[in-house]
């Protein structure tokens, strides 16, 4: 099995959890389900959770919102520290930060896709630097002039 393979090599893994379609989404009780076999069948540390373009996908709506309903069910059963939010939408981002504190497990999918994409190194750079002003809590008029949002 891969998972031996990777955990006799020394390493960590995660599981992804979810669907892409926004058509074929994962109920609750299925999520819930898929996330029990990946910690305590499989032995992944920690769980990242699918969505895709941020919108009707995982936890997120059709409207690119946080589906506090679903991500409540997950977190009563499983800490917060045991997933990995993906989370494209700056948005969500600030929500989840909001929710959970600093310490919150965020994928950037979108930067992802721009650095795997070749696009322009500015806009990755002005990706990131808005992740780390939520991250950190702080307000970017507070910020020297020179760093550019």
């Amino acid at each position: 099995m891969l998972v031996n393979t990777v955990l006799s090599n020394g390493l960590n893994f995660h599981w992804k959890i979810g669907r892409k379609d926004p058509r074929h989404q994962l109920s609750v009780e299925e999520t819930l389900s898929k996330i029990e076999e990946a910690i305590a069948k499989i032995g992944s540390e920690k769980v990242v959770i699918e969505a895709n373009e941020g919108i009707s996908a995982g936890i997120y709506d059709e409207r690119g919102s946080v589906k506090w309903n679903f991500v409540g069910a997950l977190t009563s059963k499983y800490p917060p520290p045991k997933f990995i939010f993906e989370c494209p939408i700056e948005s969500q981002q600030s929500a989840l930060i909001a929710e959970f504190g600093q310490r919150v497990n965020l994928v950037l999918t979108q930067m992802i896709f721009h650095l795997s994409n070749h696009y322009v190194e500015g806009l990755c750079q002005k990706q990131l630097s808005v992740f780390l002003i939520l991250e950190r809590n702080l307000r970017a008029d507070l910020l020297p002039n020179s760093f550019i949002i």
